[in-house]
């Protein structure tokens, strides 16, 4: 049964407790994001766009990055076209740049590009 009862509602409080979710909220998501700045001649990723098939390729690469814009921009190479290309459709390709810092690349180029036996593992 309804009544016609008169409620008082304060928009203020509640406008104010849903500014205070959606605060904590952009918090909690801004801490998982990786601050990274792009170089010039890192390879990327293209990330493709769309509905795929299910043995279609999610991501197209790598390309080199020829410029990086300050509007959120970034140009790379494919081929011999250079295109402009938002950051948040690139994916970094990190395998490629932990290598070229890791201790394990000049154990492994002195074992033709494999790892070594297990008596010589670090």
């Amino acid at each position: 049964m309804v009544f016609n009862l008169k409620t008082i509602i304060n928009w203020k409080d509640i406008s104010e407790r849903k500014q205070a979710q959606v605060d904590k909220d952009n918090l909690r998501e801004n801490k998982k994001q990786i601050d990274y700045d792009y170089q010039i001649g890192s390879p990327v990723y293209v990330t493709i766009d769309g509905i795929k098939r299910k043995l279609d390729a999610p991501k197209t690469g790598p390309f080199p990055m020829t410029e990086v814009f300050t509007n959120g921009t970034a140009q790379i190479q494919k081929g011999h076209v250079n295109e402009r290309i938002n950051i948040h459709q690139l994916e970094l390709n990190f395998l490629r740049q932990m290598l070229t810092r890791s201790p394990l690349l000049a154990v492994t180029s002195q074992f033709g590009g494999r790892l070594p036996p297990t008596s010589y593992r670090l």
